[in-house]
């Protein structure tokens, strides 16, 4: 029969694997914010803006003068002129480093609905990617958050008003 402080010993070893395992395959930065951004563009594709917020962080910003809370509202006012949105992501370039990633690449929109015939042939003609940068905020590996998305050729309408788009 095996001992008591034998099995506490081997309890606090497996833990101690498996710890390690997180913090140096599962959790580094580059799977990290490959996950982030994964979610991200799922969230989107889902419709689902309020996690698309919990992506961003309280610092967000954009050239087009978007926060995190109306960078928020201008992705719902777009999906809502949307049936059915698809979005997708294809990486052309990933780096992580010194807490920054900075992720590069086609995204793709697909759908229906009253926006699809103006918005998604918009998307369709932009030559540079799109580049999300992340930042770490803490510690915690899980920290990591959007701090801008860019795209040199995406303009927006000057009338154009997060939340005040007329239908």
């Amino acid at each position: 029969m095996l001992s008591r402080p034998f099995l506490i010993r081997l309890g606090g070893l497996v833990a101690a694997c498996v710890l390690l395992w997180l913090f140096f395959v599962k959790w580094t930065p580059e799977n990290q914010v490959r996950a982030k951004q994964e979610a991200f563009i799922e969230a989107a594709s889902d419709k689902k803006w309020q996690k698309c917020r919990a992506l961003m962080a309280d610092s967000y910003s954009d050239r087009w003068g978007f926060n995190r809370d109306s960078a928020r509202q201008a992705l719902q006012d777009l999906g809502q002129r949307f049936l059915m949105l698809d979005v997708t992501f294809e990486e052309k370039s990933f780096e992580v480093a010194d807490g920054t990633g900075t992720v590069k690449g086609k995204l793709t929109l697909k759908g229906s609905g009253p926006a699809a015939s103006f918005v998604i042939p918009e998307v369709q003609r932009l030559k540079e990617p799109f580049v999300f940068v992340w930042k770490k905020q803490s510690w915690t590996p899980w920290s990591w958050r959007l701090e801008t998305v860019e795209q040199p050729e995406l303009e927006l309408p000057n009338w154009y008003e997060a939340g005040k788009l007329p239908l």
